[in-house]
C-alpha cells in the first residue's frame, strides 16, 4: 500500500468530530486496494458496511480482497433475511435501489451502517432518456421560449445594469 493510502485510512479510522467522514477520490488512486485495505481492517462490532458499486468494479475488487468472500444483497433475498445480514455487521455489496427500500422501511436501522462506499458514484445513477432528435418527431415543433422578461416575471438584473428602484 502506498503512503498516500495509509492517510487516507488513518483519518478514516480515527475518531472525526462528528463521528462520520468523507473522502472523494479519483478512480485512478487504485481504489480497488485502497478499499479492500478497508474492508480488512474492518470488525462486525463497527456495524456493516455497505459497497454500492457497478459489477466490473466488484470483480476488481475481489481480486484483490480474495480471503474473504463479500456477499451481495440484492431483491432475490426475501426482506427477512436481508434484516439479518444485516445485523450482522459484515461488509456487503447492495443495488442503490434495495439500500433504499430497506432504509425507507426501517428493515435497515442507520444506527447498523457502519460505512457507506461509493467507489464510481457518478455511474450509480440512471442515465436520461435520450432526447428525441427534430427529425425524427412528425409533431409540429414548439419555438423555444423567449428570453425577454414576460409582463409578469421580475425584471433581471445584471452588475452592468442600475439596480431596478423598488418599493
Amino acid at each position: 500500500m502506498v503512503q498516500f493510502h495509509e492517510h487516507i485510512i488513518a483519518d478514516l479510522l480515527e475518531n472525526p468530530p462528528n463521528g462520520s467522514g468523507l473522502v472523494i477520490l479519483s478512480s485512478a488512486l487504485s481504489l480497488p486496494k485502497l478499499i479492500a485495505s478497508l474492508l480488512l481492517l474492518h470488525t462486525p462490532s463497527q456495524g456493516t458496511l455497505l459497497i454500492l458499486s457497478s459489477s466490473s468494479f466488484k470483480s476488481q475488487l475481489l481480486h484483490h480482497f480474495h480471503p474473504h468472500p463479500i456477499s451481495e444483497i440484492t431483491a432475490d433475498l426475501p426482506a427477512p433475511h436481508r434484516a439479518s445480514l444485516y445485523s450482522s455487521g459484515r461488509p456487503f455489496f447492495i443495488t442503490p435501489r434495495i439500500l433504499i427500500v430497506d432504509l425507507l422501511t426501517s428493515r435497515l436501522p442507520s444506527s447498523l451502517i457502519a460505512g457507506l462506499l461509493l467507489p464510481a458514484a457518478h455511474s450509480l445513477s440512471p442515465k436520461p432518456p435520450p432526447r428525441p432528435s427534430s427529425s425524427a418527431s412528425s409533431a409540429p415543433s414548439t419555438p423555444p421560449p423567449s428570453s425577454a422578461p414576460s409582463p409578469t416575471s421580475p425584471t433581471p438584473w445584471s452588475p452592468a445594469s442600475p439596480r431596478p428602484s423598488g418599493p
